[in-house]
């Protein structure tokens, strides 16, 4: 049986995890480099440790850095909660290539320009490189899955690759070249069914079978990411924008059209919103559940019917929905204090079918 996208990630994962060859090159990559600084073979980096020489092989332009605590990066002063938290928050780095944060599991702290944000599992959070921050795993569950790229790989390539109108390249090239002040971090939600996890899956694939190539087909998958959360998120704002111009009268008025038949789930369709948000809408607007306002039309139907109408009452009963008599003329003695046969005499009155009114803020049906 052929394995499942995140089952196939759980698979990378578990063996990176296993064999953490990606810290032990780390490990050796800063060795060399502060032995090359020490020989006065190479100008030393603004801030040592965080330099892309120390997390890049020579010809990588990309990578992928899987951070979970290990026992080969042993904490000083204590491997306690509590203090991993303080050293986190206390010390806060920048570096000169763009990184983009994956939890994949478990959950981490976010600390930048000394506010804090919690991270969940399905968090992504694309960093403004102009910030300082730290990140601090809560656990051996977490798995956080960065992806690096360098700064020229970025300018050359991935910009590239990218509309000028996106959201992204907004925020990369200010980033980069706008000293005003930005936002510190774009930060999505991965949501079910996207094909993040595809792109990813397909990265972490290039990333570990290095094979020829391997660097474009990681570029071109990192795009890939980004395109799929600039598409998220512009659903997300449509949805919002929607539902800030969604009105009650049009809503009642398409019950009012269809009150026979109506349901929820059509309701649903027809305004692009949740049932359950469609639901609490009608409900907010009107002080009605909304089984309780499609009665009440069906009820001034039945009004309208007997004053306009030679239809007697086991038709209207049955043209409205009601499976016999009895429970018509209950549901509309309940509404009106009065059962249907004495309604009906007095068809010569010529009663006016009052119009949906709105009283303290709410819309109702009389």
């Amino acid at each position: 049986m052929e394995k499942t996208i995140r089952q196939q990630i759980d698979a990378i994962i578990q063996n990176i995890r296993e064999h953490p060859v990606h810290m032990t090159n780390m490990i050796h990559r800063m060795q060399r480099l502060r032995e090359k600084i020490q020989a006065g073979e190479l100008a030393p980096p603004a801030q040592f440790g965080f330099d892309e020489r120390a997390f890049f092989d020579e010809n990588e332009e990309i990578t992928v850095y899987l951070d979970f605590i290990s026992p080969i990066f042993p904490s000083k002063e204590g491997d306690s909660f509590e203090n991993r938290y303080q050293l986190a928050k206390k010390f806060l780095h920048q570096h000169n290539f763009f990184e983009l944060y994956y939890v994949y599991s478990g959950e981490c702290c976010c600390f930048i320009n000394q506010k804090e944000y919690r991270l969940k599992p399905g968090s992504i959070c694309v960093l403004n490189t102009q910030q300082s921050h730290s990140v601090l795993l809560v656990d051996e569950t977490t798995n956080l899955i960065n992806i690096l790229v360098k700064r020229s790989t970025f300018t050359d390539k991935i910009l590239s690759m990218l509309d000028s109108n996106d959201m992204f390249y907004q925020f990369f090239t200010r980033s980069l070249y706008d000293p005003s002040p930005i936002p510190d971090f774009i930060k999505f939600d991965v949501t079910n069914n996207s094909h993040i996890e595809f792109y990813l899956l397909r990265l972490l694939q290039e990333y570990m079978e290095k094979q020829r190539l391997n660097q474009s087909m990681m570029c071109y998958m990192l795009c890939s990411i980004m395109v799929e959360l600039s598409r998220q998120y512009e659903k997300q704002l449509k949805s919002a924008k929607q539902k800030e111009s969604l009105q009650i009268f049009d809503v009642l008025a398409y019950i009012n059209s269809h009150f026979l038949t109506v349901t929820l789930k059509e309701l649903s369709e027809q305004f692009h919103y949740s049932q359950n948000y469609i639901s609490q809408f009608i409900l907010k607007q009107t002080g009605k559940k909304f089984s309780e306002t499609v009665n009440h039309l069906k009820l001034r139907k039945a009004q309208e019917l007997l004053c306009n109408s030679d239809l007697d009452i086991e038709t209207i009963a049955a043209n409205l929905g009601y499976s016999d008599r009895n429970g018509f003329e209950k549901a509309f003695k309940k509404a009106f204090q009065i059962t249907p046969k004495q309604y009906a005499s007095w068809k010569k009155d010529n009663m006016a079918i009052p119009s949906m009114k709105q009283e303290n803020g709410k819309i109702s049906l009389p």
